[in-house]
């Protein structure tokens, strides 16, 4: 399977690295049978992908505010696919990988706005 962050010799590393980042946390939450957000990460990324004017701020508005991409708890009740023995490591896991990439979009998000 190609390399689908680095279609781009333009892309800025953050960008890429954003990108790499996210289809990682889509496929642990798909791993995890969290579809939902999974789904809208993957468009979001998408819209990246394509350069789409506003993917970025998309994206961090996923982070904000009630219900928010950071408020999901992955656990058993929920259908999540988590052992109730790994419940609060895997959302350890799952914060960390958030976190970052909530870092990294706004890294790039500010690197884009020093080349206008």
């Amino acid at each position: 399977m190609p390399d689908r962050t680095s279609r781009s010799r333009h892309t800025p590393p953050v960008t890429r690295e954003l990108l790499r980042r996210g289809d990682e946390l889509v496929r642990f939450l798909r791993f995890h049978r969290e579809n939902a957000w999974a789904d809208w990460l993957e468009a979001r990324l998408g819209a990246i992908r394509a350069n789409r004017r506003g993917a970025l701020r998309d994206l961090l508005d996923g982070f904000r505010g009630m219900a928010n991409i950071g408020d999901v708890f992955l656990c058993r009740e929920a259908g999540h696919r988590v052992a109730r023995a790994r419940e609060r490591g895997i959302n350890e896991q799952y914060l960390v990988m958030v976190s970052k990439l909530y870092q990294l979009a706004r890294d790039a998000r500010d690197v884009r706005a020093s080349y206008r």
